[in-house]
Formats: structure tokens, C-alpha cells, sequence
């Protein structure tokens, strides 16, 4: 069933937002204190919503009418006491503060006081460029104005206020414009990124847009923002991404962090933003084996979590732990080190209860990957195949079809290691409907396929060594074909063949 909001809200709390909000509710004077606190302490320990469960621990506070008020009761004490929490360091919140002072001060005929909060609020506001908030500044300015009127005075403010309002119009939708595009360059990167297909069709249309934002910025340098040049950064390095560019990717995206670095500012509150840039340039320093800057990043990561720990927000804490997470696991994969993943994946399987209703479907999947490629690596193939069957059973089958291909094929594996023939050839017929259902079949997936099919036939060694002699060949042909090449960085099929062929773990193979 579906989770009420006031169960989802109460799930995504931080443990110091908790602790905040039971300070807070505590100096509420209400007659539903005692209801909805416990309704909170009750849904806080649930794991799922029970609805029979919940009435029948409030059915004393009344029918379903009065519980449903309290609830809702509750759900708003939250949120207010979530406003109360951010008051002092969301920018947003901070300029809506400055804007309902200003209005109460203006209602009490305290004009002055009033235009002085208008400024403080305008200088804050061009500071973080927040340019939705600047529009109604600007009008808020603009009727004290014509209250002040001074025939003089007047004409000259009210010329330089609309032409400030008007600075503020065209730079937001320029800005506007390019997050849109930028929106729209990142689904053609997920869809690439998950197929392994040729460049899709629009990707042409997307560049020539582009190039017309390049050019309006250009010719009308008023429009441009140190926001809308941000954006600007990101669709660069996106699409140089998609076509493999690597070498052109990692300047634009080393470009495009240090811009960021340097406005830090306007970005201080866009914290996310920032995560996402170091994520980035994690991702494709690793790609140009550049591990000193991989690392370097890394760590600067890591620091700014530890500095801003108490000031990110539940969805900031939660893009930080994904991203670590999947660069902790980059670097594991590139260097094989299975012992030191065991170590990290241990922590990751604790922390994983926090985080698993808030990191998203296609994060759970690579986070259920990569700890099940960690203990296949060490040779626990009971603990691999526990992981695999959770991505297998607990997720869509439409998400992310290059880790469910990935998955899918690596549980092939753990049976046959396991000399569990029957299930493999059940499983194989499974995994072949699978590709041809989602039309994801390519060449690797068809040659695993066809070396499966031939291992299950006989376990003569001589048989198994020929076997594994021709597709390794095979598969070293197909290793050179750019389109197929990706598969291989999922996992390396030629090194679990030479494991076999040479009678090592996977591990030792992998190491050298």
C-alpha cells in the first residue's frame, strides 16, 4: 500500500531533526499534545505503514474523524518545526523571513524599518543570485516608493527599480533556458548510460541548442549569470560525456569545478549543486586514471561532510552517502582490492538501514551491485547470491536494465560455480527472456549465453578447458569493440575465464 505523507515525512527526519522536533513539540501547548506525540513515537519505530495498527493504538483519542485530525495535526507541527530548524540557514527561508518582517512592518505604517529589511533582503538575495525572490523585492520596494511619492525623486527610483527588475527577468530566464536544456542533455546521458546503444537521435538537436543559448549569452552579456554560466559548464561536460570524449570531459569538468570553487558563495546554499560537480570529476578523473585527483576530491568530499554536517539538510546528507559510496566502490573496482571492500561494504550494509527509503531506486541497485560484486570477489558466493536475489526481487526490472543484465548474469555465475546445473539452465532460459523482452540483448550478453550453454553439456576438464580456451579469444575480440567494451567494466568475464582456466580465485586474477 501506499505510505501516508505523515509516515514519509516522519521517515525522511535527520536524527537531529528528530531530537529538534520533540523540543519543539514539547513547548507546544495543545490539547493533542499527549495524541500526537505518541502518533509520532508510534510511526518513528514503524519500518511500514500499518494503518489497523496505528487506529488501534489512537483509538482512544476518538473515532476515525479525530484521528485523521490529528494527524494532520501532526504532520504540520512538523513542517513548522522543520522552518524553525532552517530558519537561520536556508538562504530561501532566511529571504522569505526578510520578506513576511517587511510586510508586517509595512502593515504597521513603519515604512522606514521596512525599506531598510527590503534592502538587507536585496543585497542578500543578488549575493545568492535568487532571482524569484529579487521580482518580488523589487515590487515591495516599488509601493513604498509610490507612497514616498516626490515627482523628482520618484521618476529617477522608479526608472533605475524597473530596470533592475528587468535585469533580474532576463537573466532568470536565460537561466531558465539552460536549465531546461541541462535537464534534458542528463535524460539522453541516463538513457545512453544504461543502454550501451549508439548516441540517440536527439543528441544532435540537443548540441544545436546549445550553441543558440552560447550565442544569446554572447550577444546579450546582460543575460548571463554566474548561475546560468554554471549550467552552462554542465552541459558542456555532459556532452562531451555521452560520446565518450573523456579527454575533453574531464577539462570541461575540471573547468567547471573550479568556477564553482571561485563563486562558492552563490553556491553556499546550493550545496548539492556542489556534491554533484565532485561527483563528476570523480568520475572522470577515474576514467583518465588521474587517481591523485580522484583521490584529492575524495577527500575534499569527505572534509566538507564533516564541516557541514550539522548544517545539510536529510537529502544533502543522503547525495553525500551515495556519492562516497560510489566512489569508495570505483576505486575498489579499479584496484581489485576485495579485502579493503569487504571492510567499507561491512559499513556500507550498516548504514544502508538510514538510507534505503531515501537514496531512489537506481542508487539502491548500484549500492545492491556492488556489494554483491564485492563478495563475489571474496569468494562468498552465499552472501553474493543474498544480494543479488534483493536487486533481482526488490526492484522494477525496467530500471537501470545495464545493472539488472549485470545482476542477472553474475547469479549465472555463483550456479555454475556452485555445480548447480539445473538451476543454471532454468536461470539461463530466464535471463534470455529477460534481453528479449527489454530488447537489451547485444554481443557479450549472447556470447555469456552461449558459454553457459556449453559448460552445462559436460564436465569433462578437457571439454571445460577447450571450451573456456575459445570463448576467451572471442571475448578478446569483442573487448576491442567500442560499443561492447562498457560490458567488460562491469564485469570482466575474461578474467573470471583465465581464473578458471588457471585454477585461481577471481581475486588473484583481478590483482595482477
Amino acid at each position: 500500500m501506499k505510505h501516508p505523507d505523515i509516515f514519509i515525512l516522519i521517515q525522511s527526519l535527520s536524527p537531529s531533526e528528530k531530537r529538534y522536533f520533540k523540543l519543539f513539540a514539547s513547548q507546544q501547548v495543545k490539547e493533542e499534545k499527549n495524541a500526537h506525540i505518541k502518533l509520532y513515537d508510534l510511526l518513528e519505530k514503524l519500518n511500514a505503514y500499518n494503518e489497523e495498527k496505528v487506529n488501534a493504538k489512537l483509538k482512544s483519542f476518538g473515532d476515525q474523524k479525530q484521528i485523521a485530525a490529528i494527524k494532520t495535526y501532526l504532520y504540520n507541527l512538523i513542517l513548522k518545526s522543520l522552518r524553525n530548524y532552517y530558519a537561520e540557514t536556508s538562504t530561501d527561508l532566511i529571504l522569505s523571513n526578510f520578506l513576511q518582517e517587511a510586510e508586517i512592518l509595512f502593515e504597521r505604517g513603519m515604512i522606514e524599518q521596512c525599506d531598510k529589511i527590503l534592502d538587507k533582503a536585496i543585497k542578500m538575495a543578488l549575493g545568492y543570485e535568487k532571482f524569484v525572490l529579487l521580482v518580488e523585492l523589487y515590487n515591495r520596494k516599488e509601493r513604498i516608493l509610490f507612497l514616498q511619492y516626490t515627482r523628482e525623486i520618484h521618476d529617477k527610483q522608479i526608472g533605475e527599480l524597473q530596470k533592475s527588475k528587468d535585469s533580474i527577468r532576463n537573466k532568470s530566464i536565460y537561466h531558465s533556458k539552460l536549465a531546461v536544456l541541462g535537464h534534458e542533455v542528463f535524460s539522453v546521458y541516463k538513457i545512453k548510460l544504461a543502454n550501451r546503444d549508439d548516441l540517440p537521435t536527439d543528441l544532435a538537436t540537443l548540441e544545436n541548442r546549445y550553441k543558440v543559448l552560447i550565442k544569446e549569452g554572447e550577444d546579450n552579456p546582460e543575460k548571463k549569470s554566474i548561475l546560468s554560466q554554471n549550467h552552462i559548464n554542465y552541459i558542456q561536460f555532459l556532452l562531451y560525456w555521452i560520446v565518450n570524449d573523456t579527454e575533453n570531459a574531464f577539462e570541461a569538468q575540471k573547468k567547471h569545478l573550479e568556477f564553482m570553487e571561485l563563486n562558492f558563495t552563490v553556491f553556499e546554499d546550493r550545496i548539492g549543486n556542489y556534491i554533484s560537480v565532485l561527483h563528476n570529476f570523480m568520475d572522470v578523473s577515474f576514467k583518465m586514471n588521474r587517481i591523485d585527483l580522484f583521490n584529492e576530491t575524495l577527500q575534499k568530499l569527505k572534509k566538507l561532510a564533516d564541516k557541514l554536517q550539522k548544517k545539510l539538510t536529510e537529502q544533502q546528507n543522503v547525495r553525500v552517502f551515495k556519492t562516497i559510496t560510489f566512489a569508495e566502490y570505483n576505486w575498489y573496482m579499479h584496484s581489485s582490492n576485495f579485502t579493503d571492500a569487504a571492510a567499507f561494504t561491512k559499513s556500507v550494509i550498516e548504514q544502508l538501514p538510514l538510507y534505503i527509503n531515501l537514496i531512489g531506486e537506481d542508487a539502491k541497485l548500484r549500492i545492491y551491485s556492488f556489494i554483491s560484486y564485492v563478495f563475489f570477489g571474496n569468494a562468498q558466493l552465499k552472501e553474493s547470491l543474498f544480494w543479488l536475489n534483493k536487486f533481482v526481487n526488490e526492484t522494477d526490472s525496467d530500471i537501470r536494465p545495464d545493472l539488472q543484465i549485470f545482476s542477472r548474469m553474475l547469479r549465472l555465475l555463483i550456479f555454475y560455480e556452485n555445480k548447480n546445473m539445473d538451476l543454471l539452465e532454468h536461470s539461463i532460459k530466464s535471463f534470455q527472456k529477460y534481453i528479449s523482452k527489454n530488447n537489451t540483448s547485444q554481443q557479450y550478453e549472447i556470447l555469456v549465453i552461449a558459454l553457459l550453454k556449453k559448460l552445462v553439456i559436460d564436465d569433462e576438464p578437457l571439454y571445460i578447458k577447450k571450451t573456456l580456451e575459445y570463448y576467451r579469444t572471442l571475448f578478446t575480440e569483442l573487448k576491442n569493440d567500442k560499443k561492447e567494451a562498457n560490458a567488460f567494466i562491469y564485469f570482466d568475464i575474461i578474467a573470471w575465464i583465465d581464473s578458471k582456466l588457471e585454477g585461481k580465485t577471481f581475486a588473484e586474477i583481478k590483482r595482477r
